[in-house]
């Protein structure tokens, strides 16, 4: 998938503890037009300074559970800045959170 087909719509600034805008993903396919997926979240992550971003979920019997998986990490990576990049353009204040975002092995991480 490349990134050209993806858009970062209707962008929304929270006033929250976690939360700093909602914001919604259009794919633009062939097969099927633009599939709009809506309710992410981008905030700060409770284990640091990073970002953090909320795919949109239900709670079901005191459960979230995630309405959208991607299998791709590296796609995942670029949809975070691509995110980051547009709430920054719509004035979204992320002061307090470290914009860098990583690609980390699993093989990298220490038990």
């Amino acid at each position: 998938m490349l990134m050209e087909n993806v858009e970062i719509r209707n962008i929304k600034a929270m006033e929250s503890k976690q939360f700093r805008a909602r914001f919604d993903v259009a794919f633009k396919t062939v097969e099927f037009g633009t599939i709009c997926i809506k309710g992410f979240r981008l905030g700060k992550s409770i284990y640091g300074d990073e970002v953090w971003i909320q795919e949109p979920a239900y709670q079901f019997f005191g459960k979230h559970i995630g309405l959208f998986f991607m299998e791709n990490k590296g796609v995942w990576q670029e949809l975070k800045r691509e995110a980051l990049e547009t709430c920054k353009e719509n004035g979204i204040d992320l002061s307090g959170i470290n914009l860098l975002v990583e690609n980390i092995s699993p093989e990298e991480v220490t038990i």
